[in-house]
């Protein structure tokens, strides 16, 4: 199984923001349709981190707790899930949008800022994934301990990788949220 790496995905702030204040700058709208695109990524990356920080609250090691963790993760899965599909949908939706215009319009105004502008967008979309796809999926993380917690036979998951998994990725998981606040609080700047 391939578990999701979280990166850091806006490894200078500094020049996020710049290019983000750019692509505001030249925006036409009051740059509430990025406002939402970011959003979407916050609320679902707050909501994977929590959880997150929730599961590292107990222990795995008593079954009797870790039973009764897989169980009510599981009781409530289905229906975050769908949720975060749909809000998933409309960020590939809300992208194109984006892309045409207001990054793309952007570029022509400052065509000195592509390579940011086109960093940026990769950061959302690139030929291998959405950075949605990718929050979500570390949110599957809990799911597949959670199966293998309650049916010893599921062996895509086991409590030891789950834990070095968050160890590997919990700091960038909220380094991206970090950036996403960032990002929200610039583009609010403009929309006034």
């Amino acid at each position: 199984m391939i578990h999701p790496q979280i990166q850091n995905f806006f490894p200078n702030n500094k020049e996020t923001l710049e290019t983000f204040s750019d692509i505001c700058n030249h925006s036409s709208k009051k740059n509430t349709e990025l406002l939402e695109f970011i959003k979407w990524h916050q609320d679902t990356n707050k909501q994977v981190i929590q959880e997150i920080e929730e599961s590292q609250e107990i222990d795995f090691e008593d079954e009797i707790k870790g039973k009764r963790w897989a169980e009510n993760f599981l009781s409530d899965y289905d229906k975050k899930i769908r949720k975060m599909r749909r809000i998933s949908n409309s960020v590939f939706e809300r992208f194109h949008f984006l892309k045409k215009n207001q990054f793309e319009k952007s570029i022509l105004a400052k065509p000195e800022n592509e390579k940011k502008i086109v960093k940026i967008m990769n950061v959302f979309l690139n030929n291998e994934e959405l950075l949605i796809g990718k929050i979500i999926f570390a949110y599957r993380e809990m799911w597949f301990l959670a199966k293998s917690i309650n049916d010893p036979k599921f062996q895509l998951g086991s409590i030891n990788e789950y834990k070095k998994w968050v160890n590997a990725n919990i700091a960038n998981l909220k380094k991206l949220d970090k950036s996403l606040e960032i990002i929200s609080m610039e583009i609010k700047r403009w929309k006034e």
